[in-house]
């Protein structure tokens, strides 16, 4: 997982493959986000799945990614966000 500085997303890459990314949007600023855990889950089949808990700013969010396959749109990458203020 990484992010600039000042960014408006969160990008999960892959060492073994250079052309792998999926995004997660959100506002960044330096030393405004806290990465708390994250797992990586073997679903049925080939899916692979990431599920992350993070603080930004006052807000803790969980998120869910399919890291399963390459995307057009690293966006699609990201299935599912909830978030408590």
């Amino acid at each position: 997982m990484t992010s600039k500085d000042y960014d408006r997303d969160i990008d999960i890459l892959c060492t073994d493959d250079h052309k792998f990314n999926v995004s997660i949007d959100r506002g960044i600023e330096p030393g405004g986000i806290n990465v708390y855990d994250s797992i990586l889950i073997n679903k049925e089949g080939s899916s692979k799945q990431m599920q992350t808990l993070m603080l930004v700013g006052s807000t803790l969010y969980l998120d869910d990614c399919d890291l399963s396959r390459n995307y057009d749109d690293p966006q699609e990458g990201h299935l599912n966000s909830i978030q408590e203020n």
